[in-house]
């Protein structure tokens, strides 16, 4: 499975864009709420799948890629978690870059996996990626689908929060 560790965002991977929220006859605020909710939901989704690979792989890795640059929300994701309501969770800025993430607990990630940062979910390691490939066919196939679903959502966010920022005649959508 190829490409899983580009950035869908700024490219690596060629994603199919399904309509903008604003050509469904939704627009501004609305649009970025409804774009996130289908984002969690995504996420959500891919949940079960995610927890049984990482369950296999991460407890015998010896090189933890859950670190604290990894860790730390981007501005894509604070987007996502104001459009949702949500806090942020927390980072610890002092703490060196490649040290373990702080969310990182003896079962894995202590944050649900709709609440981490976005890299945290799309970011495949190398085992990881080995993992995916013992697959059988067509479980590989189904969650190879549900990734490129949640890529063609998250770029739909981006450019969605772009397109309210760049709007002159749209209010400031964190009221700033």
């Amino acid at each position: 499975m190829p490409g899983y560790g580009a950035n869908p965002v700024s490219g690596g991977n060629s994603v199919s864009h399904e309509p903008h929220v604003e050509d469904r006859g939704h627009s501004g605020l609305e649009g970025l709420r409804e774009v996130a909710e289908e984002n969690r939901r995504l996420i959500e989704s891919l949940d079960v799948h995610m927890e049984a690979l990482t369950r296999r792989v991460c407890p015998t890795c010896r090189d933890v890629c859950c670190i604290s640059r990894h860790g730390r929300p981007a501005a894509d994701d604070l987007v996502y978690y104001k459009a949702l309501n949500l806090v942020p969770p927390p980072s610890e800025p002092d703490r060196p870059d490649t040290s373990p993430c702080h969310q990182l607990g003896a079962s894995g990630c202590r944050l649900p996996r709709a609440e981490r940062p976005y890299r945290c979910t799309w970011y495949f390691c190398t085992p990881l990626i080995e993992a995916l490939d013992r697959l059988p066919a067509r479980q590989a196939r189904v969650l190879d689908a549900q990734l490129s679903r949640l890529s063609s959502a998250r770029i739909r966010l981006v450019e969605t929060h772009a397109a309210i920022e760049a709007d002159p005649l749209h209010p400031d959508p964190y009221g700033r």
